[in-house]
């Protein structure tokens, strides 16, 4: 069975919204970091996708996301 896409298509939808209204037209992406939880028979398990291979670049972009998602940054 494939992956249901639609839930990456809709959060893309919304974080292109969310981009455009904060920074406008003159900006452009730095390196990504994509974060997934699959689920399945074999239980729970976290994977990521990066565009980035450095890893203190990676390590980085995961140290502001947990800033933010703990309401420090």
């Amino acid at each position: 069975m494939a992956f249901d896409q639609s839930r990456v298509g809709q959060l893309t939808a919304e974080l292109m919204e969310t981009l455009d209204n904060q920074y406008g037209e003159d900006c452009e992406f730095g390196d990504l970091m994509l974060i997934a939880e699959v689920l399945g028979p074999h239980g729970s398990s976290i994977t990521l996708q990066v565009t980035q291979p450095r890893k203190h670049i990676n390590l980085g972009l995961l140290a502001i996301a947990e800033r933010i998602l703990d309401g420090n940054a």
